[in-house]
């Protein structure tokens, strides 16, 4: 049975890789910044409590691991994380041997900073897309098995599975996709490596978008 780790599980698109995770039986690692944050107990679920810009817990908790998926993201009340949190997750996946890394970045970031949507995202998100443009340049000079995920807006509908994925998918201002169907999509990909080393975006199909 594969062990996987998700690091920022609390937050929306994190609480979903945990749970479509434990769907399809697998032994899952929830790494939170408060115990409170996460739902109830389940047998294949560990909770660990920790800062994840500590290299040291980051490294305990990637212990045994075999797969590696980053969900972080500010909230509302805490500043940047990713880039911090990102330079303690590729730490501890050297020193446990740990290759797999798929990590959830954002359109707009790097080589899609271009664009009517690109420039309204970071017009009103720049602290945010900053940091995960460094977060992005990390993981991109690591020796890991990489892939980013760049979603356009991301919304609480429901998993369709009724999504485009690809190096080259435009995107509008309209443009949305559930954080149900990002957390498949990077299951799915976490084995397939399909985009190994790469960027894809993921938008939802015309007609599929949720609210």
């Amino acid at each position: 049975m594969k062990k996987l780790i998700v690091f920022g599980a609390s937050g929306g698109t994190g609480r979903r890789l945990v749970e479509q995770a434990l769907e399809k039986e697998y032994e899952v690692t929830a790494f939170v910044r408060q115990a409170g944050s996460f739902p109830g107990p389940h047998p294949r679920l560990r909770l660990v409590v920790g800062d994840v810009r500590n290299v040291q817990a980051v490294s305990e908790a990637i212990g045994g691991q075999d797969l590696i998926l980053s969900a972080l993201g500010p909230s509302f009340k805490t500043e940047p994380v990713c880039e911090e949190g990102t330079r303690a997750i590729l730490a501890g996946m050297q020193v446990r041997g740990v290759q797999r890394l798929v990590a959830l970045s954002a359109y707009g970031a790097a080589d899609t900073h271009h664009g009517l949507y690109s420039w309204v995202t970071w017009t009103m998100l720049s602290a945010k897309m900053q940091d995960k443009e460094r977060m992005e340049a990390l993981i991109r000079a690591s020796h890991t098995d990489w892939t980013l995920i760049r979603p356009p807006a991301l919304t609480n509908g429901p998993r369709t599975g009724k999504y485009q994925t690809g190096l080259d998918v435009p995107i509008s201002l309209a443009s949305n996709i559930s954080r149900a169907d990002v957390a498949d999509f990077m299951l799915r990909e976490v084995l397939e490596r399909q985009y190994l080393r790469v960027a894809p975006t993921i938008t939802a199909q015309r007609g599929a978008g949720a609210s």
